[in-house]
């Protein structure tokens, strides 16, 4: 069965699971009345009505190839079919004085779990309509007996009932344990699923805010960014020969032209243009060179990679798009600002993916240490807007990976960013 199946699938999977042990054990139990203890059972009709439910069970499964989503009428039809499939099997098996009676709150356990209010409730009143009705109207599986054999036919039926509440309520316990934990674990997946998709979307909908206003702003800065280039190359030479404010002329010229160069990247990221595959060192190598350029007070920094995983490391490649680089550049930024002493980077492949580890000894979040977070909820910095994380957040889950903050119990922040990684030989 294919893995990626929805939750409505998987439930229906395993409610046809259910109904084949149930099945099962009905089989059996009415063997054991039909030839252990001698009663009446209608052979003919029971047996067409457990060759029907063994139909239902082959359709069901041929439905679930079907890519089409199950929803709660589906499941609503089916758990009907079980319940009047079973009140059909009762009529004929003694009605209400059948021990397996009692099958009948799986399938009302079923339908809350799985149906909405509406559906559980109706499902349940009518379980309840049909059990009564089942009180009335059945076919009683005494059949004639004279009079010495009634009190030994009334024993056999007390046996009977005695060993069959035993079995549904142990196979009802067994069941309720195996699959309907799993069914609640699955639906408690996908509401997690979806309240993360929806707070990814109100966060990109606010990115694409952030994203229109940025891309207004980048077209009324180039010309001042331009202007100041031109007025730097003219200070540049009229005092070319004064070292001490050479440097600082040349230290705002790098500075310019970084900012044009991050406003040519801002429209090139506008523009669906192919991913670059690099290799993983390399890219973070142009990662801190790029960011040592805007940070130029700040220490050097030299990815670590533990000796065990050179090899592995070397032959590991990521796709890299216009926007990846400024998304680390941004996690960096937000380290060295945190961080009194220089920051540290670490390197490491596991499991076909990359991890960049960024590490610095700030204050840290107020979170419990060992605490996992996707996001602090505003920026931890005085002058911050508390866009940057989520810009870097929103870029690195594009490429398919994820970033992760941990508060480090001997202080500061440990920020990992993992990647998808193939092999050198499958780019």
């Amino acid at each position: 069965m294919n893995q990626s199946l929805n939750v409505g699938a998987r439930n229906l999977q395993r409610l046809c699971s259910i109904r084949t042990i149930v099945l099962i054990a009905e089989t059996i139990g009415l063997l054991l009345a039909g030839y252990s203890l001698a009663l009446p059972i209608p052979v003919l009709s029971v047996s067409l009505i457990l060759c029907l439910n063994a139909l239902v069970i082959i359709g069901t499964l041929l439905r679930l190839r079907c890519p089409r989503p199950i929803g709660h009428h589906e499941l609503f039809a089916q758990l009907l079919f079980d319940l009047f499939s079973q009140a059909t099997l009762f009529y004929l098996t003694g009605g209400y004085t059948n021990p397996f009676i009692s099958v009948f709150l799986v399938t009302v356990i079923m339908g809350a779990l799985l149906l909405p209010l509406r559906y559980s409730w109706g499902l349940s009143c009518l379980s309840i309509v049909v059990y009564t009705l089942l009180m009335k109207w059945y076919q009683p599986l005494t059949g004639h007996t004279s009079g010495h054999d009634v009190q030994e036919t009334m024993s056999t039926m007390v046996i009977m009932h005695l060993g069959g509440m035993w079995l549904t309520y142990t196979l009802s316990t067994l069941l309720i344990n195996f699959f309907v934990v799993r069914m609640a674990e699955a639906l408690r997946e996908e509401r997690a699923t979806v309240a993360q998709a929806r707070e990814r979307q109100l966060r990109d909908e606010h990115l694409l805010a952030v994203a229109t206003t940025a891309a207004g702003a980048a077209h009324e800065l180039g010309t001042p960014l331009a202007t100041m280039a031109v007025v730097l190359g003219d200070l540049s030479e009229e005092h070319r020969n004064n070292p001490e404010l050479s440097d600082d002329i040349k230290l705002l010229k790098t500075q310019v032209k970084e900012c044009k160069k991050r406003l040519n990247r801002l429209v090139t990221s506008s523009q669906r243009v192919e991913p670059d595959t690099l290799p993983a060192t390399v890219f973070l190598a142009e990662v801190l060179d790029e960011w040592q350029l805007l940070r130029p007070h700040l220490k050097p920094v030299t990815p670590h990679v533990d000796p065990s995983y050179q090899e592995p490391i070397s032959q590991c490649r990521i796709s890299v798009d216009s926007a990846l680089p400024m998304a680390l550049i941004n996690l960096l930024n937000n380290a060295a600002d945190a961080s009194p002493d220089p920051v540290s980077v670490t390197l490491r492949p596991e499991e076909k993916k990359i991890i960049i580890e960024i590490t610095d000894n700030g204050p840290g979040f107020d979170l419990p240490p060992g605490k996992t977070v996707i996001s602090p909820p505003v920026s931890v910095k005085k002058e911050g807007l508390g866009l940057g994380l989520q810009l870097s957040q929103a870029t690195i889950e594009r490429s398919g990976g994820e970033v992760r903050l941990y508060r480090r119990p001997e202080g500061g922040t440990l920020t990992a960013v993992t990647l998808p990684a193939k092999e050198k030989d499958a780019a």
